[in-house]
């Protein structure tokens, strides 16, 4: 996989083992925020454990299974962003992300998300992602909503986070929709 250039500022790069100490590092100083929404934050403690994700992620984006990128900001790791189960029949994948708090509300997880929906139709031949948030997780489902991603259903239950059953929000954009999509990143900083 080649890298992404989302803008002058933002690009997708693939994953790679080397990453480890610097994301690791990420969400070991990101814990709280990230574990609003992510079930995974607590399970991983140790550089060992972000080692395995990212060569397990790897060789998932070496065999067509999943897409996933670190998403890059003025040269920092500032998160991960990536199409997970990609199915080439039917053309579906779902879409995941997060995002270092302190870089939060400035537009840059919507334009990676974006460049991430043009590679997944134009690179990839997909022709639905999908897109499931936390009901409550408001910014996440106002990057799927501001995406042009049309809001399919309420899963009950969707989730077990920390103790805590979670409904999700599923969210999905097809190919017509996203070429419809008058979607400006110039125009939008949070």
């Amino acid at each position: 996989m080649q890298p992404i250039t989302v803008d002058a500022q933002v690009s997708l790069q693939p994953v790679m083992v080397a990453d480890a100490a610097e994301i690791f590092a990420l969400v070991d100083s990101n814990r709280l925020h990230l574990r609003q929404w992510l079930p995974w934050v607590d399970a991983t403690t140790t550089l060992t454990d972000m080692q395995k994700f990212l060569a397990d992620a790897s060789q998932d984006n070496k065999q067509g299974r999943d897409a996933t990128f670190c998403v890059v900001h003025a040269a920092s790791k500032v998160g991960i962003c990536s199409l997970n189960a990609i199915n080439k029949s039917p053309g579906q994948a779902r879409i995941g992300y997060w995002l270092a708090e302190d870089y939060c509300g400035q537009g840059i997880m919507s334009r990676s998300v974006n460049s991430l929906c043009q590679f997944g139709f134009a690179v990839l031949k997909l022709h639905t992602l999908i897109l499931c948030a936390a009901e409550h997780n408001e910014k996440s489902r106002a990057i799927a909503e501001r995406l042009g991603f049309s809001n399919t259903r309420k899963i009950m239950a969707a989730e077990d986070l920390y103790g805590e059953e979670v409904n999700h929000i599923r969210y999905a954009l097809t190919l017509s929709q996203f070429e419809k999509n008058d979607y400006d990143p110039s125009n939008y900083s949070a």
